[in-house]
């Protein structure tokens, strides 16, 4: 911090400056790079300067991390101008564009200690910490329990699972436990799990109605008569079908001597003779379609014999298929019906539980504060004084990334601002909004946030402002400070290539680089599969690549980066002309799949220093398989299975040989084995597993792992030593989550597997910790981040369509999942238009993900990946290097 409070406040540029007025309402269009944070900054520090009072500052950001930034940047220059002299002070406030005169000198070396004082300090916070700070105020008004707590990850996962395990043992409720059981056919445990999930988007939406209310709701959705029934259905399309001729065709096939011809004819005679039609409508379905349910070709149903006898036929055959498809697609609805009926009322009950589970314990998730805050605000009555309250205390807002704002948050910052716009407020002074974001960085879907919700919202704020029009900005920022020219070259060309309506419908405006300097762009030529080696049973939305393949282009890219920091082979960087370091490599990938797993380990093998994954399933990583098998074997010694595992791992290191001779044959169990054996080798894990059992008998969970860990026994060293420095992390976080049970109250080594398997916990590293080593992320995880190096290692990958549930739009009310049954062949157009708007944002969110990810390099820039054939994309990926 003291270089930060030395170093001398750059220039704004022009659009920068505009922005950091404090005398108007400013919407910010901030393309990556830009310096948003440094206007952000500045627009504070002018505001302090006019004598705003620092608890009229509300700044909203996106993340806990993007705060402190902000939060430390602000401190850190108004503590530089405490102790400076008036010529620097003078050069950071022209440079923000502040006055220089003796007044504003005085009062900005004052603002440290302003700051400090202030009751309430800055308010740099979450949209989520701010809801929570404001319902705690007003619980009983928002209608939420006073003292409540707030659900972390995994108390959340705990209540719900503990929620899922009271409705299955409810046997007061026999309609809801048969529709568990249909669903349990269908999809197994899983599809309760994914119900569980949905909770988490549409919870409020499912809680609100009755389960008596789903089947007229679905009837409504998909078009059914209340009075109208499946077999009424089937009885009417049947009833609809020209019979008459479909019997003189029969005759005609008839009187051919052709085995398919005979075979089809006796097959409509079959149906036509039947008094029930309805129970031979497959039959008759599969008459006239293939095994896929494809439409049979008009040649193979009408002979060519029979075609010359009667050209009329090959049309007629072609007008039935139509017709049965049309049917069913009508039976398909009530299919649908039974189907996404059963997933919603269990759904409604889970929700209504859900919801109950949390007022009896006092808790709320993050989802339940913004809702909260948003009534709170929003509706009459208390919401008056509450919002009287606030124009009282903020003067001034300033919204973070504002394109990943969702409707309801956006619905609490209007209810804040809206007197600013209305002439209404307390006082006459200028009350200002602040709004910075940018359409082709949204991180589509994530908690809601929609890109378009974002243009809607500067819309409405620029009505709102309709009588001071002056004071109204919108600025762009487009002068990019992060990269150098060649990066930003490429960045226009990929987006003018593609589209620039396809990244923002106002278009995209060229980037500008601030620094000069040169750069290198590596486009790699695509990893393409052998032929005929991809897995026949890989579905085509499936985008990752086959395993070999994965594995193959990992070894490359480690490889490459391997010579890069060889001595010998040394990349040096364009621009700042110095050797690359493995902490200047950012690695990136489009979704945590096998190919980050085999970075890891390639990375590894070829002696990089890797930080390993940005996120992982704590379940995955060795090191707390090792762990975990010590607390079992310390549990059940007799454990066959997690003993073998436990003597081949590092704490023991026998190798497979050993542990081969060690088993077979054996007349008991494997510690016996281990016990009696006389072989030399055996005498150091020996040793080390009857130290394991003395200590299980003596201390807590915590105490035992890191006895183990960091005592005679090493375990730490031994564990590091072979899986790498990427394991220290998930070590960390196992002994944390000893704590945490021990915490809980549960003290004992059963209890804390109970614990471990409780869920699903994830590792997450901190991107920006001083390590060196090659970073690797997916972009979502790097969004905001920067390195010299940046390679796409996985970006010839087409974006699939979404998997799960639609979302059933009802008129203007909520949203809420839709569950379709598999195998579905003439879809209802309501569901067609959706899957088609599904795709269609997948592949906005694809583009939105290269546009971050080629943004992140500040020198170079390698993009490449293994790719199969193009079907969903409008660009294939080779034709990026034809750029």
């Amino acid at each position: 911090m003291s270089g930060e409070r030395t170093k001398p406040l750059e220039p704004l540029k022009p659009a920068q400056a505009d922005a950091a007025d404090p005398e108007v309402h400013a919407w910010v269009a901030a393309s990556a790079g830009t310096g948003k944070t440094q206007v952000l900054s500045a627009r504070v520090l002018r505001l302090l300067l006019i004598g705003a009072r620092p608890e009229a500052i509300l700044c909203l950001t996106f993340t806990k991390l993007a705060a402190a930034e902000m939060q430390n940047r602000v401190m850190a220059r108004l503590a530089c101008w405490a102790g400076c002299s008036d010529a620097e002070m003078a050069s950071d406030l022209k440079a923000i564009g502040a006055a220089t005169d003796v007044d504003t000198l005085t009062s900005a070396r004052g603002l440290f200690a302003t700051v400090l004082e202030a009751p309430a300090g800055l308010a740099i916070q979450t949209i989520h910490s701010f809801a929570q700070g404001l319902i705690a105020s007003f619980p009983v008004e928002a209608g939420i329990t006073p003292g409540f707590q707030t659900l972390d990850d995994r108390a959340a996962a705990l209540l719900r699972r503990r929620v899922l395990t009271d409705a299955l043992t409810d046997t007061g409720n026999p309609n809801f436990l048969a529709d568990v059981a249909e669903i349990a056919i269908d999809g197994g445990e899983t599809r309760l799990h994914a119900i569980m999930a949905a909770l988490s988007r549409h919870g409020a939406a499912l809680a609100e109605l009755r389960v008596e209310g789903v089947a007229p709701l679905l009837r409504r959705a998909l078009g059914l008569a209340d009075d109208d029934s499946e077999s009424a259905t089937l009885a009417a399309g049947i009833a609809a079908l020209p019979l008459l001729k479909l019997q003189q065709f029969a005759q005609a096939l008839g009187r051919q001597d052709g085995v398919n011809a005979q075979k089809l004819a006796g097959n409509l005679v079959a149906f036509l003779m039947a008094s029930d039609k309805a129970k031979l409508w497959d039959d008759l379905w599969r008459m006239f379609h293939s095994t896929k349910n494809e439409p049979l070709a008009l040649t193979t149903l009408v002979p060519k014999a029979v075609d010359d006898e009667n050209p009329d036929w090959r049309p007629f055959c072609a007008e039935l298929q139509a017709q049965l498809l049309g049917l069913r697609a009508d039976l398909e609805r009530w299919l649908i019906l039974a189907f996404a009926g059963r997933h919603l009322r269990v759904a409604v009950r889970l929700a209504q539980d859900w919801r109950s589970a949390k007022h009896r314990a006092g808790v709320i998730d993050y989802d339940d504060m913004i809702a909260a805050a948003a009534r709170l605000l929003g509706e009459p009555g208390a919401a008056d004084w509450v919002r009287f309250k606030l124009d009282s205390r903020i003067d001034h807002v300033l919204v973070d990334e504002a394109q990943d704002t969702n409707l309801l948050q956006w619905q609490v910052i209007r209810a804040l601002v809206e007197e600013y716009f209305s002439g209404l407020g307390q006082r006459d002074q200028f009350r200002s909004l602040f709004v910075v974001g940018d359409f082709k960085q949204s991180i589509f879907g994530f908690q809601g946030a929609d890109p378009q919700i974002y243009a809607d919202m500067k819309d409405d704020f620029h009505q709102l402002c309709e009588a001071e029009p002056e004071r109204w900005k919108e600025l762009p920022l487009t002068v990019n400070f992060r990269s150098v020219p060649a990066i930003l070259d490429v960045v226009d060309r990929v987006i003018g290539h593609v589209g620039p309506h396809l990244f923002d419908p106002q278009g995209v405006e060229p980037h500008i680089a601030h620094k000069p300097g040169a750069g290198l762009v590596m486009l790699w030529p695509p990893l393409l599969p052998d032929a005929g080696s991809e897995d026949e049973d890989e579905t085509e939305d499936d985008d990752a690549p086959p395993l070999a393949q994965a594995i193959d282009m990992a070894r490359r890219i480690a490889a490459t980066i391997a010579g890069w920091l060889a001595p010998e082979t040394a990349l040096i960087l364009p621009a700042s002309g110095r050797r690359a370091a493995a902490q200047d490599i950012l690695v990136l990938v489009r979704k945590r799949s096998g190919l980050m797993n085999a970075l890891v380990t390639a990375l590894h093998e070829a002696g990089v220093p890797v930080a390993g994954a940005d996120r992982l399933n704590l379940a995955e990583p060795l090191a707390v398989a090792d762990l975990l098998a010590l607390v079992h074997f310390a549990c059940q010694p007799d454990d066959d299975l997690t003993l073998a595992a436990l003597l081949v791992s590092p704490f023991c290191g026998l190798d497979h040989d050993q542990l081969t001779g060690l088993a077979a044959g054996r007349p008991g169990t494997l510690w016996a084995a281990v016990l009696a054996s006389d072989d030399p080798a055996m005498a150091a894990p020996r040793a080390v597993l009857a130290e394991v059992l003395r200590l299980a008998a003596d201390v807590s969970p915590y105490r035992f792992l890191e006895t183990i860990l960091s005592g005679p026994l090493a375990g730490r060293r031994k564990l590091l030593a072979r899986l790498g420095e990427e394991a220290r992390d998930a070590i960390d976080t196992v002994l944390d989550q000893a704590l945490a049970c021990e915490a809980a109250g549960a003290a004992s080594l059963q209890s804390f597997i109970a614990w471990m398997a409780a869920e699903d916990l994830e590792v997450k590293r901190d991107p920006e910790a001083a390590i060196d080593a090659v970073r690797l992320m997916t972009v979502h995880g790097a969004k905001g981040l920067q390195a010299p190096i940046v390679i796409m290692a996985d970006a010839c990958h087409v974006p699939p369509a979404e998997k799960g549930e639609l979302v059933l739009a009802l008129g203007n009310g909520p949203l809420l999942p839709l569950w379709l049954p598999p195998g579905l062949v003439a879809a209802p157009a309501f569901i067609t238009e959706a899957e088609n708007d599904r795709a269609a944002r997948a592949a906005r969110e694809h583009r939105r993900l290269l546009y971050v990810a080629l943004t992140l390099a500040e020198e170079v820039l390698c993009i490449g990946g293994a790719t199969k054939p193009c079907k969903q994309w409008d660009v294939h990926p080779e034709s990026w290097y034809q750029l």
